[in-house]
This record gives C-alpha cells, sequence and structure tokens, in this order.
C-alpha cells in the first residue's frame, strides 16, 4: 500500500515537474533547445522561430552543426567536446537567418547523465555590432573553455551583469525608435562601416543589409545641391570635435526626396582620436514644407502692406506696436525696431494722445471696430486730415489678440471736396456774370484733382472726367467718354448702389459714400471709395451728378491679408484633438470644431444651430445638467466628468471644462465649452483601486494566517512541550500507563499540528489556482467506509457515528484526494461540534448522474447572521466559544466541491444541530469507454 502511494506521488511529481518545463519552454524570451549524440536537434521553442525566421520542423529537418557559419563550426564542435556532466559551457558563435543573413547567438549547454545537451543561447547581434563600433571585441565566435558552475568567478558574473543590462538598454533605444519614427545609426570612422537602427525600412524604405554599409553608400543617397554642404559640416566637426546638427534631403527606396534633420557626436578612443559618430536621423519634410508655406504667405502679406500708401499697424492686447508697415516708418521718422513693443502714446507726438489714440483704447475697450475721419495739426507738417481704422481680432474665447490699424491721409481729398463744394457754392451765389470766372475756378480744381472725379447725366452718360479718374482706370479721356457709369462698374456692386442714387436723385440724401468695384480697361479690379452727390440749380433741379472716387485697392488687398490671417488662426483651431463647441443659454450649438464632430460622428450640419445632447446614463444627465445651471457671473468656469454612450455602443468617459460669457449686465451671452476623452485614464484608475482591494484583502488573509498560529498552533506545542517535560523529569517515577498517556498526547498534539498546517498548504493552493483536478474510477462507497474507519480509529468511540448508503457508486469519476478532504472536515466538524454520545448520521445516495452526500449532527449550531461567511478562509461561528478551530475547514470543502462542480447547502438551527448537503455531478468510467 505505501510502496503504491508512493509510486503515484512520483508519477504526480514528475508530471508536475514536465509541465511546469513546457510552460518556461513556451513563454521563454531566450532561445532554448535539447539535442543528442546523433546531430539533430530534439525540443525547441518558439523563440527560434521568431530571431531566425525558420519554423521549428525546417531547423530540425538537418543536423545543427550545418545552420552553423561554416568558420564557426570547428570551435562549436570544440566547445561540445569540452561539455560533460556537471560543467557548463559558453561559447558565442554566427548561425544563418531564413533570409541568408547571419545572427550572433551566446550559448550556454550543460549536459545530463545520458548525454543529452540542455543550451540556451542569446541574440546579441545589435551588441556585436555595438561592440565592432566600440572596438571593444573581435569579428569572429569565441570558446574560452568550459566552467563548473561553482567556478564562475566574481568578474565574469559581473561581466554578464553588466553585458545583459547593456542588451536590455540595446532593445530600448530600438523600441524608442520603432514608436518615434527616428533613425538611429553609428559610423565607425576608422573603418567607414555604417551600422543602420532597426527601423531603417520605416523611415527610408529599405530592408536591413541592403544598403552599402559605408560613408560612400550614405553620400550616395544625398541630394546633389545638398551634397557638398553636408561633406563640408562632416569636415568641420571632425576638425572641431564639436555636436553637428544639419538637414538636408535624401533618397528614399522609392525614388523620393525627404528633408531630414541630422544630429550627431563624434565620439574619441582611448588615445584621443575619433573613433564613431552616433547620430539620429528625423523626417521634418512635413516641418519644413509648412515653413516655406508660412515664409511665402508672409512674403505677400509683407509685399502688400509695404506698397500700401497709408499706414499699416499690428498691435497686440496691450496696445504695443507689433508690426508696421514702410510707410508709417517713413511717417515717423524712426527705424522699425525701436518702434516695435512700444505704443503709440511712448512714440507720436502728445496731440495724438487727444485725437486718435483714444479711437485705438474705444476699439480696445469695446472689442468692436473704430473707423473716424480725425483732424489734427503739426508743427512741422500743418493740418492733417486722415481716416482712422481700427478692428481688433478676437480669440474663440472673445478676447483681443490683436488690433489692426489703418491710417489713410485724405488730406489732399478733403482739400478737393471743399474747395470744389466753396467753387460750387460760389457758382450758385455769384451772378450770371461772375458765372464764367467761378465756372473755370471749378473746372480747374476739377481737373487738377488728385483723387478721380466725373459729371454725368442722370443716364449715367459722362459729360466730363478728370485726369485722376481715366489714368486709375488705364483708359485715355476720349475712351472713358465714350462709355457710361454702366460699363464700368461691377454688376454686383452697381446693384447695391443703385437705392443710393435714387435716394440722391430724390433729395432725400445730399450723398453718400460707398466702396465699390471698378473694372479697369485691361479687366482688373480697381476697388474704389465712392463720394456722389447731386449738383442742383437755384430751383433745385438737377444738373448733373458729381462722383468722386479715391483708389483703395492696396487696403483692401491689406485687409484680405488680414482675413487670411484670421483664417490660419481658425484652423489652428479646428487641428486641435480637443472637443470644442459654444452653445446658448438654451443648449443650441453656435460651433463645433472638427474634433467635436469626428468624436461624435455627425457633419456640422446636423450640429450647429441644434440642440444636441449625446446619449448618457440618467445619473450623467443630472451631472451635465447641474454644472451648467451653476455657471453664473461669480462662478463662469466649471469642469467636471460624465460618461457618453456613442452610437456603436461603446461607453465612453469624458472630462469638459465649460466657460460662460456674460456681457456688462450679467446677461448670459454664450457658452463655450473644451472636452477630452479620458476613458484610459479612468480605467488606469479602476485597476488601481482593484490592486488595492487585492492588497487589503491580502492582508486580511495575513492577519488570519497570523492569528491561527498565534492561537491555534500554540495548545499543541504547549502539549508536547508539558508532556515532553514530564516523561523527562519523572521518567522513573511514572507507571507505565501514565508514560503512554503523555506518548499519546505528544502524538495526538502532533497530528494536530500535521492537520492544521495541510489546511493551510490546502487553502494556499486553492487561493493560488494551483489545486489541480484529477479524477479517478473508484467505489464511492468504499472511499466513505475507509474516511469514517480512519476516524473511528483516531479519536475513539466518544460519539455515535451511523453510516448509511443507498444505490451503487462504482467506478464513479472522482478525486480521491480532494472528495476526502470534503468527507473528513465535514465529519470532523460534526464531531468537534457535537456533545460526547451524540449521533452523528454519514448518508450516501447515489443514482446515474448524481451523487448526494448528508451529515447531520446534534451539535451546537450556527447563528444565521454566521452562514453568509462561513465558506470564506478563517471565518467561525460567533457561538464556538473555546472549541479550537482555524476557519479553513469549511473554506477547504468549498474550494474541493468548486473543482468537481459540486454545490454544497447548510441547513443549522443553534442548539438543535446542523445537516450539511453535498450535491456531487457523477461520471463513470463506463461512459468514457462506451463514448
Amino acid at each position: 500500500m505505501n510502496t503504491t502511494q508512493s509510486h503515484i506521488k512520483s508519477t504526480e511529481t514528475m508530471a508536475e515537474a514536465e509541465s511546469a518545463l513546457k510552460i518556461w519552454f513556451s513563454l521563454s524570451l531566450d532561445l532554448l533547445c535539447t539535442f543528442g549524440q546523433n546531430g539533430y536537434f530534439q525540443q525547441l521553442n518558439p523563440a527560434w522561430e521568431k530571431v531566425l525566421g525558420l519554423t521549428c520542423s525546417q531547423l530540425r529537418s538537418r543536423p545543427w552543426i550545418e545552420w552553423i557559419y561554416p568558420e564557426d563550426r570547428e570551435f562549436t564542435l570544440n566547445a561540445l567536446r569540452d561539455c560533460g556532466q556537471g560543467k557548463l559551457v559558453e561559447y558565442r558563435n554566427r548561425i544563418y537567418h531564413k533570409d541568408g543573413s547571419l545572427r550572433w547567438l551566446a550559448w550556454r549547454i550543460s549536459q545530463d547523465e545520458q548525454g543529452l545537451l540542455y543550451a540556451v543561447a542569446k541574440d546579441i547581434t545589435s551588441i556585436k555590432q555595438l561592440e565592432s563600433g566600440l572596438d571593444y571585441g573581435n569579428s569572429t565566435g569565441s570558446y574560452k573553455g568550459s566552467k563548473g558552475f561553482e567556478n564562475l568567478n566574481l568578474d565574469e558574473q559581473n561581466f554578464k551583469s553588466d553585458f545583459a543590462l547593456l542588451t536590455e538598454w540595446v532593445y530600448r533605444y530600438e523600441a524608442v525608435s520603432q514608436i518615434s519614427g527616428h533613425l538611429l545609426y553609428e559610423w565607425n570612422t576608422q573603418t567607414n562601416e555604417l551600422i543602420w537602427g532597426h527601423n531603417i525600412e520605416q523611415v527610408l524604405g529599405y530592408y536591413p543589409g541592403e544598403l552599402t554599409n559605408t560613408g560612400q553608400g550614405w553620400d550616395e543617397l544625398i541630394y546633389p545641391d545638398d551634397l557638398e554642404r553636408y561633406r563640408h559640416t562632416i569636415e568641420r566637426v571632425i576638425v572641431t570635435k564639436e555636436p553637428f546638427d544639419i538637414d538636408y534631403r535624401i533618397r528614399k527606396k522609392d525614388g523620393t526626396y525627404i528633408t531630414v534633420e541630422n544630429k550627431g557626436q563624434f565620439y574619441l578612443d582611448s588615445s584621443g582620436n575619433l573613433n564613431r559618430l552616433l547620430g539620429l536621423i528625423v523626417d521634418i519634410t512635413e516641418r519644413k514644407q509648412a515653413e516655406e508655406a508660412l515664409r511665402l504667405s508672409e512674403k505677400r502679406f509683407r509685399l502688400a502692406v509695404d506698397n500700401y500708401p497709408g499706414t499699416f499697424i499690428i498691435y497686440d492686447a496691450q496696445r504695443r506696436l507689433q508690426f508696421i508697415n514702410q510707410q508709417g516708418v517713413k511717417l515717423t521718422g524712426v527705424a522699425d525696431s525701436p518702434l516695435l513693443g512700444h505704443t503709440d502714446e511712448e512714440i507720436y507726438p502728445p496731440v495724438f494722445k487727444d485725437i486718435y489714440v483714444k479711437l485705438l483704447q474705444k476699439a480696445v475697450e469695446t472689442r468692436m471696430p473704430q473707423v473716424e475721419e480725425l483732424t489734427l495739426t503739426l508743427p512741422e507738417v500743418g493740418g492733417l486730415t486722415v481716416l482712422a481704422t481700427y478692428i481688433p481680432l478676437l480669440d474663440e474665447q472673445e478676447n483681443i489678440y490683436q488690433v489692426i490699424g489703418i491710417i489713410q491721409d485724405t488730406t489732399q481729398r478733403k482739400q478737393a471736396e471743399v474747395e470744389l463744394r466753396q467753387a460750387y457754392q460760389q457758382l450758385r451765389l455769384n451772378t450770371e456774370a461772375a458765372l464764367d470766372q467761378k465756372e473755370a475756378k471749378f473746372r480747374r480744381v476739377f481737373d487738377e484733382a488728385p483723387i478721380g472725379m466725373s459729371l454725368s447725366d442722370l443716364d449715367y452718360q459722362f459729360i466730363q472726367v478728370n485726369r485722376a479718374f481715366y489714368e486709375m482706370l488705364g483708359y485715355t479721356k476720349s475712351e472713358l467718354m465714350a462709355l457710361n457709369g454702366l460699363a464700368i462698374t461691377h454688376p454686383e456692386d452697381l446693384e447695391q448702389a443703385k437705392p443710393y442714387i435714387r435716394h440722391v436723385i430724390q433729395g432725400e440724401i445730399d450723398s453718400f459714400k460707398l466702396e465699390i468695384r471698378y473694372r479697369k480697361k485691361n479687366q482688373d479690379t480697381l476697388w474704389g471709395n465712392l463720394t456722389m452727390m447731386a449738383m442742383r440749380n437755384q430751383a433745385g433741379e438737377i444738373l448733373c451728378i458729381l462722383s468722386m472716387v479715391e483708389d483703395i485697392t492696396e487696403r483692401k488687398q491689406a485687409e484680405e491679408a488680414v482675413r487670411h490671417s484670421e483664417e490660419r488662426f481658425r484652423a489652428i483651431i479646428e487641428d486641435q484633438t480637443e472637443l470644442i463647441c459654444r452653445l446658448k443659454l438654451d443648449g443650441t450649438l453656435t460651433f463645433v470644431n472638427d474634433a467635436y464632430c469626428r468624436y461624435f460622428d455627425k457633419d456640422r450640419s446636423e450640429l450647429v444651430g441644434k440642440v444636441f445632447l449625446p446619449k448618457m446614463p440618467p445619473e450623467d444627465e443630472d451631472i451635465v445638467t447641474r454644472n451648467f445651471r451653476s455657471l453664473s457671473v461669480d462662478n463662469p468656469i466649471n469642469t467636471y466628468e460624465h460618461r457618453v454612450l456613442l452610437d456603436s455602443g461603446e461607453i465612453r468617459w469624458q472630462q469638459w471644462s465649460d466657460r460662460a460669457m456674460f456681457d456688462e449686465h450679467g446677461q448670459f451671452i454664450e457658452c463655450q465649452a473644451v472636452g477630452r476623452d479620458i476613458t484610459e485614464l479612468k480605467q488606469a484608475e479602476a485597476d488601481i483601486l482593484n490592486a488595492l482591494a487585492k492588497e487589503k484583502e491580502l492582508g486580511q488573509l495575513r492577519s488570519g494566517f497570523v492569528s491561527l498560529v498565534s492561537h491555534e498552533f500554540r495548545t499543541p506545542l504547549t502539549t508536547i512541550q508539558s508532556s515532553a517535560q514530564m516523561l523527562q523529569r519523572y521518567q522513573e517515577k511514572l507507571s507505565p500507563e501514565k508514560k503512554q498517556k503523555h506518548h499519546d498526547k505528544i502524538q495526538h498534539a502532533v497530528v494536530r499540528m500535521t492537520q492544521l498546517l495541510d489546511d493551510v498548504l490546502t487553502i494556499g493552493k486553492a487561493d493560488a489556482g494551483k489545486l489541480k483536478f484529477e479524477p479517478e474510477s473508484m467505489d464511492l462507497v468504499a472511499l466513505c467506509q475507509d474516511i469514517l474507519e480512519n476516524i473511528k480509529i483516531n479519536l475513539g468511540s466518544k460519539h455515535n457515528l451511523m453510516f448509511i448508503s443507498h444505490g451503487s457508486c462504482q467506478d464513479a469519476l472522482i478525486d480521491e484526494r480532494l472528495l476526502s478532504h470534503v468527507v473528513n472536515n465535514l465529519l470532523l466538524n460534526a464531531i468537534k461540534y457535537s456533545p460526547e454520545g451524540g449521533t452523528i448520521k454519514f448518508e450516501l445516495n447515489c443514482n446515474s448522474s448524481t451523487a448526494v452526500i448528508q451529515v447531520q449532527d446534534q451539535g451546537i449550531g450556527i447563528p444565521i447572521k454566521d452562514q453568509e461567511k462561513l465558506f470564506e478562509s478563517f471565518e467561525r461561528a460567533s457561538n464556538v466559544g473555546s472549541i479550537p478551530g482555524t476557519g479553513l475547514g469549511l473554506a477547504i470543502v468549498k474550494k474541493c466541491l468548486d473543482l468537481h462542480n459540486a454545490k454544497i447547502a447548510v441547513n443549522s438551527e443553534v442548539g438543535v444541530g446542523t445537516t450539511f448537503t453535498v450535491t456531487l455531478p457523477l461520471h463513470f468510467a463506463t461512459d468514457q469507454n462506451r463514448e
């Protein structure tokens, strides 16, 4: 019997070891194998296929020595011949990859008693490449003899530790390069050898080994126009030995060129000579294209504003100059660099403070464009009339980030208007005798005016045009006189002007001003600031229509440049990854960016102008509503989190920051909201909370185990100590019966401690998932009878144990060890908590599918409140008093039954007794045979 159990236990141990070896083989990242004297591999783990690209079947199809590089085969065989039992052999060699290239492997090999060789190999190709660059090793394989496991000295161990650390950092650098898209390289200046990072295919499209690994091979890829500059840089840093940073164009495998930034550092050997260059290459093509586009845009903007005849200024939010065009610089008489960063008050004379500086201040305060014609007097110049325009530019939060200022000198035009009006008034007031004289003066003013002027009848036919007008349109006087105002006016603007012309003719207004477009002779567009009035006689009848046109084309071009600048700003907002929207008090959306539309899979037209509330749990709707309603003048910003249910059915977490905007009266204007997806962050928080809960549970288990050791082991240890002392001190005086009694006490205490340890080990295995379920065919009735007999032998006949069985349970497939735990614990608990002389009823009922085991006692019973945690570790009923126990027995019962897919129920009443019922599903060996 004992021999059979020992054999079974030995078999189980071997099976466990073999299973652990298979798991280790499949999970190891190193190359593991075994091979015998026949020259072929026997076992190979999956890492071989990953490193060499060859399947395990392919590797086993040929003698293993044929996979070794020919130059390395001789010392490899020498190393194996030196490998005896108990010895550890270490060497390095090269082995073929599937694509024909070579991989460096570092080997450790040992041999067992039967001559089977066990080997562990590590891929050190990257390390060997690095060693080659650092000149730390040679380029051939190596073997330094065998070692006993006990003979590895401290220096070798330190070297291996450093080597492993270096390998780990190489893997890290390769991973970072792969993720960031940056290409690492090393150039040995002595051998002219180039070593590329593994992600060269990702950056340039070439496979490793496809490029010529020399400095000349690299030069062939550089764009010809950039090659000389690149070489000069390298030659310079070779002399200065300083780091370098250069960008140039380089050809990819598909023939296209990309712009790269190349940063590098030369390193010296121990003699102070240049040894190698370590560098990093980054693809900056998109950045260069964006910089060029921005440069051209700014060049066009600069060209437009510098050719504008007026002053064009850009201020920041504090009214400090950021930009001023050439005309503005001429007006101040100071170079533009000292002007920038200063306010108008710091630059211009005090007279400006009371005139257009106030207008600028008004534009900043009201955040509205301001346009006003201003008159000022300067000592050097005299009286000036200017048209000042200030346009504040607002960001998404309605805050000013820039102010555009346009100052146009209208002195000549105003003088012409004044003189013309004066001449006209004189024409009306003077007598008919003086009419010719005044008319001549009017004609002189008309013809010599610096702005375009014309006289036309009510059918828009020209009566007279001045030089400035026909020259600005590119016509001769006779060519323009042959046309009318309709022919040279843009159709869209003509429709806009007709209502104003009608009001002037009808006498409802004296004049009007309008910016309209004219068509020049060459079909170009001229923007004009039109002032039109009706010339009447003393009777109020219309004589003709006077039109004055100022060329504002350059100003319009400058305004267009500003508009493009604002569009670029809006594009930046649209490119944000955060969800940005603006909404009114009733929830109507007034703006959403592209990220918002993509996130909710909506078109902008489905959102703007509508109320949109994503689907979310009811409790989260309350969070959103409560935070939105809490916005006020005193609390304009809220940040909160909630869940949304996307149309795909996925639940995501979002974090929103709402900012409310109010007018000067405290009335709600609009709310701007910025949101981001924080689902991954929430998941990380949940994982942390779960880990803390598990740690707390583990702490409770440790506390319970300490309590168990402190209380439950103390009693049997005290018994052993006491009996041992009695036997030692009074051995000659004690009768044989008392000696036997003390020996029995010691034996009983040892049995109890052994049972305690078995329970702790069993529950530990169960919690770790290592409690195995191994069913075998056996007679369940016989098993129950054996367990009952053992209990009677060990505990005596203080209780009446009754066993009843019904039905046949032969050839049932059950785990004898686990089910023994179940029956033993149930019976021992029934005995422990029952009075001496009490009856314990043990009943087994078997049928074709289940076995029902029932243990009934007449003991103290279990309170209802304690029954919920009855099957948890270290939990005991509150009424056990001084009855010893660990609180592990029923927890072990539950774990063992779970592996059988069995159920357990308890029915108990305090003071009456307890009944445990186990329902065990049965499977029979005969059923498996039939299948």
